[in-house]
């Protein structure tokens, strides 16, 4: 048997590997936990479904022999991370411990990610298959969403957002980041000639969120996928996905508006006002960018009263507004000081490897976490962008792997999930 050639304990692992990567997307990517203890039942909560994959994972790892000649750098500085927050709780004489179980338990949930995705080339590609999957299933419910208000989310709940598609995110905003990072990281798996009607059917479920991150952060990354010789994407495909999806858009907004404002007394002008702010940010302000705004500006003063030391663990989740400042890094430095503003670009580069990465959907993809940081303080605690984080650093180190060993074990390791 040559060096490289798998042995049967390699083709095991790499089963099991692979069905665990494709059940830790399918369940977290879709948000499906976090959906079923809000709305459907609420004793089951999301750890209760980490510790079920969790426990069949770590005894996977557990008797992996090869695990510590895996690339640790990432989960290194996940843990690096995790021990920030301890010390600044413990330092800073306490602060918001709900805050501090959900950060650590966040980076124990991406840690366990990538071990399993970069346990083997399988694991990855069932991991990306199945991410496709859960992007199409998304846009579909997205679709659903928005033509049938109140039925997937209740309208008495606080949640409901008639006019805008969340899915079983619950969140516009979410729904929209998570089926942009989804595409990031599933379009090389699709085959050339559908990638054009996968992008416009993302942009589809993009566009319905109203999300005005999310449908800016949308063209910049399929532009992103497009420049270079060696683009995922093509400049033709984008253009023409533009233009179906402005025109299918357009088409479907005539023949529903007047029903939407008739039946839930939703004025239209406010769906269009969303989408050409990307033309016009200050000249269409409404109230959630004044807020934002507001919420912002406070972070920043309150992160300038300690800008070295930070203010503890939470800090904006402790203070009397409705939320915390709507950007991590702020967020980040009110609790840490001026460390915090480096959480997420040193877990992103670790990520990826490097600047740029090797893989380029892990270069964009790790772009995107970092633009998305700007609009959401809850980047890092939110499944669907761990789970991506997760999976940028696999695709990343993937290709650190000699060829003739990913050859043989695609082929001689036939995986069934």
């Amino acid at each position: 048997m040559m060096p490289w050639m798998p042995s049967d304990a390699d083709c095991d692992l790499s089963r099991r590997a692979a069905r665990l990567s494709g059940l830790w997307v399918l369940a977290f990517f879709s948000n499906v936990p976090l959906y079923v203890g809000t709305f459907v039942f609420p004793p089951l909560q999301p750890l209760h479904w980490i510790i079920v994959l969790l426990a069949p994972t770590m005894i996977m790892l557990i008797g992996d022999e090869r695990l510590i000649e895996r690339p640790l750098m990432f989960p290194a500085v996940l843990a690096a991370y995790a021990c920030l927050c301890l010390v600044w709780y413990v330092g800073q004489g306490g602060g918001d411990l709900i805050v501090l179980r959900q950060r650590i338990l966040g980076l124990i949930f991406c840690t366990a990610c990538y071990l399993v995705f970069a346990t083997s080339e399988n694991a990855l590609l069932v991991a990306r298959k199945t991410l496709i999957a859960v992007v199409i299933g998304s846009v579909l419910l997205n679709l659903y969403d928005i033509s049938h208000p109140y039925v997937l989310i209740p309208s008495y709940s606080e949640f409901a957002t008639v006019g805008r598609a969340a899915g079983l995110f619950i969140n516009p905003n979410q729904a929209g980041t998570a089926l942009v990072l989804g595409l990031i990281l599933s379009i090389r798996l699709v085959p050339p000639r559908w990638r054009i009607a996968y992008v416009v059917f993302v942009a589809a479920g993009v566009t319905v969120t109203l999300s005005r991150s999310a449908m800016l952060s949308f063209v910049v990354a399929c532009l992103g996928l497009a420049i270079g010789r060696h683009g995922l994407l093509t400049l033709r495909q984008i253009l023409s996905a533009l233009a179906i999806g402005t025109a299918t858009a357009w088409a479907t907004w005539l023949a529903v508006a007047a029903e939407i404002e008739q039946r839930f007394n939703i004025d239209p002008a406010v769906a269009i006002d969303r989408v050409l702010w990307i033309l016009d940010p200050s000249g269409r302000s409404d109230f959630s960018q004044s807020e934002r705004l507001q919420l912002l500006q406070r972070g920043l003063d309150q992160f300038l009263t300690s800008p070295l030391w930070g203010n503890g663990i939470g800090s904006t989740e402790l203070w009397a507004e409705r939320t915390s400042t709507h950007n991590l890094y702020v967020m980040l430095a009110s609790d840490f000081g001026v460390l915090g503003l480096f959480v997420l670009p040193v877990i992103v580069v670790a990520a990826m490897g490097g600047i740029p990465s090797r893989a380029r959907e892990a270069t964009i993809g790790g772009l995107a976490i970092l633009i998305f940081g700007i609009f959401s303080h809850n980047i890092l605690g939110e499944f669907y962008v761990l789970i991506s984080i997760a999976m940028l650093a696999a695709i990343a180190r993937s290709r650190d792997t000699h060829p003739a060993e990913s050859r043989a074990s695609n082929q001689l390791c036939s995986v069934s999930t």
